[in-house]
Protein backbone atom coordinates (compact mmCIF):
# COMPACT_ATOMS: atom_id res chain seq x y z
CA UNK A 1 0.00 0.00 0.00
CA UNK A 2 1.15 3.56 -0.62
CA UNK A 3 2.94 5.34 2.22
CA UNK A 4 1.73 8.87 1.36
CA UNK A 5 -1.22 10.49 -0.37
CA UNK A 6 -0.61 13.21 -2.94
CA UNK A 7 -3.41 15.62 -3.80
CA UNK A 8 -2.16 16.11 -7.37
CA UNK A 9 -4.19 13.87 -9.73
CA UNK A 10 -1.30 14.00 -12.23
CA UNK A 11 0.80 11.92 -9.80
CA UNK A 12 -1.48 8.92 -10.34
CA UNK A 13 -1.66 6.73 -13.44
CA UNK A 14 -4.42 4.23 -12.62
CA UNK A 15 -6.84 2.83 -10.07
CA UNK A 16 -6.37 -0.72 -8.79
CA UNK A 17 -9.26 -2.84 -10.08
CA UNK A 18 -9.24 -4.89 -6.87
CA UNK A 19 -9.02 -2.34 -4.03
CA UNK A 20 -9.93 0.88 -5.84
CA UNK A 21 -7.00 3.01 -4.68
CA UNK A 22 -5.26 5.49 -6.96
CA UNK A 23 -1.75 4.25 -7.78
CA UNK A 24 1.42 5.81 -9.13
CA UNK A 25 3.60 4.30 -11.85
CA UNK A 26 5.95 2.63 -9.37
CA UNK A 27 2.98 1.11 -7.51
CA UNK A 28 1.53 -0.69 -10.55
CA UNK A 29 2.05 -4.42 -10.08
CA UNK A 30 0.53 -5.69 -13.29
CA UNK A 31 -2.18 -5.36 -15.87
CA UNK A 32 -4.70 -7.67 -17.51
CA UNK A 33 -5.80 -6.65 -20.98
CA UNK A 34 -8.21 -8.63 -23.13
CA UNK A 35 -11.54 -10.31 -23.53
CA UNK A 36 -13.80 -11.36 -20.68
CA UNK A 37 -17.01 -13.32 -20.22
CA UNK A 38 -19.49 -12.29 -17.51
CA UNK A 39 -21.50 -15.43 -16.77
CA UNK A 40 -23.87 -13.62 -14.39
CA UNK A 41 -24.88 -10.90 -16.87
CA UNK A 42 -24.46 -13.26 -19.84
CA UNK A 43 -22.26 -10.89 -21.81
CA UNK A 44 -18.80 -10.65 -23.33
CA UNK A 45 -16.52 -7.70 -23.65
CA UNK A 46 -13.02 -6.32 -23.64
CA UNK A 47 -11.45 -4.92 -20.50
CA UNK A 48 -8.22 -3.57 -19.08
CA UNK A 49 -7.57 -4.12 -15.37
CA UNK A 50 -4.63 -2.55 -13.55
CA UNK A 51 -3.63 -3.99 -10.17
CA UNK A 52 -1.49 -2.51 -7.39
CA UNK A 53 1.61 -4.40 -6.26
CA UNK A 54 -0.16 -6.22 -3.41
CA UNK A 55 -3.09 -7.37 -5.50
CA UNK A 56 -0.90 -8.37 -8.45
CA UNK A 57 1.00 -10.72 -6.13
CA UNK A 58 -2.32 -12.04 -4.77
CA UNK A 59 -3.58 -12.60 -8.32
CA UNK A 60 -0.43 -14.50 -9.32
CA UNK A 61 -0.59 -16.63 -6.18
CA UNK A 62 -4.27 -17.46 -6.67
CA UNK A 63 -3.77 -18.18 -10.38
CA UNK A 64 -1.20 -20.85 -9.55
CA UNK A 65 -3.41 -22.63 -7.01
CA UNK A 66 -4.49 -26.21 -7.68
CA UNK A 67 -8.14 -27.24 -7.41
CA UNK A 68 -7.25 -29.31 -4.34
CA UNK A 69 -5.70 -26.29 -2.64
CA UNK A 70 -8.68 -24.19 -3.71
CA UNK A 71 -11.04 -26.67 -2.04
CA UNK A 72 -8.99 -26.44 1.17
CA UNK A 73 -9.07 -22.62 1.03
CA UNK A 74 -12.83 -22.70 0.49
CA UNK A 75 -13.34 -24.97 3.52
CA UNK A 76 -11.10 -22.71 5.64
CA UNK A 77 -12.99 -19.61 4.49
CA UNK A 78 -16.32 -21.20 5.45
CA UNK A 79 -14.93 -22.24 8.85
CA UNK A 80 -13.55 -18.73 9.45
CA UNK A 81 -16.89 -17.15 8.50
CA UNK A 82 -18.77 -19.46 10.84
CA UNK A 83 -16.34 -18.72 13.67
CA UNK A 84 -16.82 -14.97 13.12
CA UNK A 85 -20.61 -15.34 13.14
CA UNK A 86 -20.49 -17.39 16.35
CA UNK A 87 -18.77 -14.49 18.12
CA UNK A 88 -21.83 -12.30 17.56
CA UNK A 89 -24.46 -14.83 18.65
Amino acid sequence: MPETVENDPDEYVAVCARCGIAIKTEEVGGELDGRFVDYVERMQGVANFVLCLDHWEEFKNNSNTSVEDGIARRAQSIADSQRNMDRYL
